[in-house]
């Protein structure tokens, strides 16, 4: 933000400084080519030029957005000082991939539905407590497990490591499964989506698991639209990285590799 470009925003309004605020405008311009005048929606937020950053609640995921810092008068006039690069939001939908080394298999899903109609891995629901599912996920080969997501998380790589001499790497990833059940005629939406019902009411869906505390509403409406009922998770991601490196091992190393 240039005083030349400031002071010639102020000027086109024809205003003084105290006739005048800094204003922040987020334009909604997904899949158009944006003129300035031509979005879909426009949000408008106040600033104070003394904070160096601000986080804003946009109203759209897989969205494109584009925002412009300037001034506005009294009477909504807005004179840009500066405007953004052009953004997307990320998706907060179900995943489009259907997989099947992403499918749990028939006898886990039921254990894990039965569980969760139970109230958790402590409760009793005809299909066995959580010694019962330990037992029977060690009894599947490693495949199967593999394909639950007990070893396939990992849809892009955090690297440790990456860069050195040796070719050492590590990465991890995290994903979520979504699973519940409901009236094979009801309606659900999941983050304001509708999904598929399998034919006995059960869905799932997945997720990648970023950092940070995510909201998943879940509605699930009855087929006469008479009741509406919710169950919303929150799921908070914290990932811990270091990268540690033991130098006298590596000295030791090295000193075999140079007599060799």
């Amino acid at each position: 933000l240039t005083g030349e470009a400031v002071e010639s925003a102020r000027a086109s309004l024809g205003r003084d400084w105290s006739q005048v605020s800094w204003v922040l405008r987020v334009y909604d311009v997904t899949g158009i080519e944006f003129t300035g005048e031509n979005a879909h929606a426009t949000l408008e937020y106040p600033i104070d030029p003394a904070i160096g950053g601000r986080y804003v609640e946009v109203e759209s995921p897989d969205a494109e957005y584009v925002a412009a810092i300037g001034l506005r008068d009294r009477d909504g006039r807005f004179s840009p000082v500066v405007f953004s690069n052009r953004v997307r939001t990320p998706r907060v939908s179900p995943s489009e991939n259907r997989d099947v080394e992403w499918m749990a298999p028939d006898e886990l899903f039921e254990t894990l539905y039965g569980l969760s109609v139970s109230g958790g891995l402590g409760g009793s629901s005809g299909v066995g407590g959580a010694s019962e599912l330990l037992a029977g996920m060690e009894s599947w080969s490693s495949e199967s497990v593999s394909s639950f997501g007990l070893s396939s998380f990992g849809a892009s790589s955090e690297m440790a490591g990456k860069g050195r001499d040796r070719g050492f790497f590590f990465w991890l990833d995290c994903e979520l499964i979504v699973y519940g059940g409901t009236a094979p005629d009801a309606t659900v939406t999941l983050q304001g989506r509708t999904i598929q019902l399998r034919p006995d009411g059960t869905f799932s869906a997945r997720f990648h698991l970023p950092d940070g505390i995510i909201d998943i509403p879940v509605f699930a409406t009855s087929a006469d639209k008479v009741e509406t009922r919710e169950i919303s998770p929150t799921v908070t991601r914290v990932t811990r990285r270091e990268d540690r490196l033991d130098k006298e091992r590596e000295r030791l190393v090295l000193g075999v590799g140079e007599r060799d």
